[in-house]
């Protein structure tokens, strides 16, 4: 659906960075990374040609963030003074709700984004079956053609249809 997209990479917990991509098959390439986007749900930001789709993608899963929805934290005091954070799923409360990412981590034993794009770039008969290198048809067709033509000329020639 989208050719072009935003992508927040993250390259550790608390640091990332912001950059556009291409969406090729429904993966996005990043340095020496593939991650795959086909089947998730973006968040849609407004730009002057209409929207774009930004991607929340991390160094070391292959899926962007599965969880996008805007989550408010509360924070509330205990009688024994400490602190306890209370997660609330909000749509509308406040001015700002921030995005709070969460990584599908089933299959992260499995594959890596490097492993991915390795597994993809395969050939897998690439190095097996050598082609040979078809000869030029327009030589081949003038070579037939003069040898033809040169029969043709014999023969009318010997039959005594033309004199020279």
């Amino acid at each position: 659906m989208f050719k072009k997209a935003k992508v927040l990479y993250f390259n550790s917990k608390h640091e990332g960075k912001l950059i556009e991509r291409e969406i090729v098959d429904g993966a996005i390439d990043i340095e020496d990374k593939k991650f795959i986007v086909e089947n998730a749900i973006p968040i849609l930001i407004h730009t002057k040609f209409g929207v774009q789709p930004l991607y929340l993608l991390k160094w070391n899963e292959i899926r962007p963030s599965r969880n996008v929805n805007p989550t408010l934290y509360a924070i509330t005091k205990l009688e024994d003074g400490r602190r306890k954070e209370k997660k609330m799923i909000t749509t509308s409360q406040g001015n700002f709700t921030p995005v709070v990412p969460e990584w599908d981590e089933s299959y992260k034993d499995n594959l890596t984004p490097e492993l991915v794009k390795k597994m993809m770039g395969l050939k897998i008969l690439g190095n097996m079956i050598k082609v040979k290198r078809p000869a030029p048809t327009g030589l081949a067709f003038l070579i037939m053609g003069i040898a033809i033509g040169i029969s043709i000329m014999y023969s009318l020639i010997s039959f005594g249809l033309i004199h020279f």
